[in-house]
């Protein structure tokens, strides 16, 4: 029985209230099509969960049937036996109605998608209604079966389309008005209070089903958008956590207790070093080194989002990583609580590092062609100068021989400082341990040797018999380095500069350089590993920075704090260079130049 398509039926659902999800009854939604203005997803969803409750509605209704089945079998018994006989007939629809019924659920299937339940109307509803009006008519056993024909409609109205279950309405109220008629016998007038009371039941039954189909086709509406609410959440979901996983910077997602809800890997990271070290619920006021973080979110709540700023994490022992952090607040629109905090943590030595490529990429080519350039010429002039300066004797121009002297020196030390840059950037990197003791110490004597400060410098060693990943000649340009920048600055004292190593507990090793010079201004401290930055107008300001380039080749870290000392027995404050090293593998083989001087 074909189904006309309604205004406001089950069959003409619409979706957030644009697009038209058009079905032939409540069922077909599986083979709805799509239009230019609904996607294809939505008709899937739509589809498959249509499908999966219409299925439930179904087998619902078929159980009920069989349960009015045996409720009518049982009452017909019992009438037959207790009170009068029943017509053969009778007993026997009762018992074809309940095989029936039960036939029906075991072989019967619900319509696949794309067809409607029209086509079994006849052989369910339809069934039902003709057996009730019949019993209604014959009042067998003296039981009003009126109250059984809301049954037929009700499934009519859930499971067809509205033309249907208003059909199915108006045949049971008919049934029900001319079985009013059959018992008046002919004496209408007499009996009109019963046909206006069969007339309001025909009309309740229609009223009833189109109440109930028209509810019906709203519930299932609000479902389906809600089941597409669900599908799209959860794809958000998965979208931010793959954006959250790949991300280069650090999320973290904390309410007004500090509580994190949310971390992602480069968080953990910049939290604890390591992202295994920091489980999956924690709080930022667990530890002291996040105390930062803890404040930054406790000022969002109270003033609003913070714009970027830099902060300091203390990852291990004395090693504090810097991170830039951006503040921002999330509340949703009716949410009445404080909402969430999303802290978007940024580590500076990524950005510095961007920033130092990038000067390289600028200055690399030009300054390694200018000093390759400057080579020539200054050995010329100096080659030059050594010639003029036999023939000089006046001290007046042997002075002057000796400042272009002094001068040739120091542009000669520029240029190999840049070629040296150089190097560092493109030169493959070996793998390589060597004795951090035994390789100090060996470099702290020469270095001492070379330039007479025995008593000025003093070497301490507590890092007995632990190997490191570096290599000897890296380890000897980085020591030396240290050495010039901490004799330029420091005092004339003993143990004026103290060179110690010790094992870190958070596993690495670490090589400390302190001088008694005076303090660096805080502005100076956060410049002192870029290329071209020095305090002084002498210096070529690559010396730390070849220092940084060193370490990294070999994941190593430096970093400056400003310290004290306690050196005969008066505390003296100073400038300090701590060295992280990756401590070697068990069983790994130094490298052979360790132990050379």
């Amino acid at each position: 029985m074909a189904s006309k398509k309604t205004p406001g039926s089950a069959a003409s659902l619409r979706h957030d209230g644009a697009a038209a999800v058009q079905a032939p009854t409540w069922l077909a939604p599986a083979a709805a099509p799509t239009t230019g203005k609904q996607p294809m997803e939505a008709a899937t969803i739509y589809g498959r969960f249509a499908r999966r409750t219409f299925t439930h509605q179904w087998e619902a209704f078929m159980s009920a049937r069989i349960v009015l089945a045996l409720a009518i079998l049982g009452l017909h018994a019992s009438a037959d036996t207790a009170t009068q006989a029943l017509p053969g007939w009778a007993y026997s629809a009762a018992i074809a109605y309940t095989v029936l019924t039960l036939v029906e659920l075991i072989f019967m299937r619900p319509p696949r998608p794309g067809q409607s339940f029209d086509s079994q109307w006849l052989y369910t509803t339809g069934i039902d209604l003709l057996y009730f009006c019949v019993l209604r008519s014959r009042s067998v056993a003296g039981v009003d079966y009126t109250p059984f024909l809301v049954f037929p409609v009700f499934m009519a109205a859930i499971l067809s389309s509205r033309t249907l279950a208003l059909s199915t309405a108006v045949l049971a109220g008919a049934a029900q008005f001319y079985a009013a008629i059959i018992e008046s016998q002919g004496a209408l007038w007499s009996h009109a209070t019963q046909l206006g009371q069969a007339a309001f039941v025909g009309v309740g039954l229609v009223a009833l089903a189109w109440a109930t189909n028209f509810l019906a086709a709203r519930v299932i509406r609000e479902e389906v958008r809600s089941e597409r609410s669900r599908a799209d959440s959860k794809t958000q979901a998965l979208v931010n956590r793959l954006v959250m996983e790949t991300l280069g910077d650090g999320i973290l997602v904390a309410n007004a207790e500090g509580e994190v809800h949310a971390a992602n890997p480069s968080a953990r990271a910049l939290l604890a070093g390591d992202a295994a070290l920091v489980t999956n619920i924690f709080n930022l006021g667990d530890k002291p080194d996040w105390a930062p973080l803890a404040t930054l979110v406790h000022r969002t709540f109270e003033s609003g989002p913070i714009q970027p700023a830099e902060t300091a994490l203390l990852q291990r022992s004395s090693y504090t990583a810097h991170v830039r952090v951006r503040t921002e607040r999330a509340v949703a629109p009716d949410d009445d609580s404080t909402g969430l905090c999303v802290l978007f943590l940024q580590d500076q030595r990524e950005l510095e590092a961007r920033i130092r490529t990038e000067k390289l990429a600028s200055m690399g080519r030009v300054s390694s062609a200018v000093a390759h350039e400057f080579r020539n010429p200054l050995a010329a002039i100096q080659q030059a100068n050594e010639l003029l300066s036999e023939a000089l004797a006046a001290p007046a121009d042997r002075r002057l021989s000796t400042i272009i002297q002094q001068n040739v020196e120091r542009l000669k030390h520029t240029v190999e400082d840049i070629l040296d840059v150089a190097r560092v950037q493109t030169r493959a990197v070996d793998s390589a341990i060597l004795d951090l003791d035994a390789a100090t110490q060996a470099v702290c004597d020469e270095w001492i040797q070379l330039h007479g400060q025995a008593g000025r410098v003093r070497v301490l060693l507590g890092a007995t018999a632990l190997e490191v990943q570096f290599k000897s000649e890296s380890l000897r340009r980085l020591l030396i380095n240290l050495l010039d920048n901490a004799a330029r600055y420091a005092s004339r004292q003993s143990d004026a500069i103290m060179v110690t190593t010790h094992a870190d507990p958070s596993g690495t090793v670490v090589l400390s350089v302190w001088s008694d010079g005076a303090p660096l201004d805080a502005s100076l401290q956060r410049h002192l590993f870029e290329p071209f930055f020095s305090s002084e107008s002498r210096s070529s300001g690559l010396g730390l920075f070849i220092c940084r380039q060193l370490c990294e080749q070999y994941d190593a870290s430096i970093n400056h704090q400003s310290t004290t000392r306690r050196r005969n027995g008066v505390v003296a404050s100073g400038n300090e260079f701590l060295i992280h090293f990756l401590r070697a593998a068990p069983g790994a083989q130094p490298n052979a130049q360790s132990t050379q001087a």
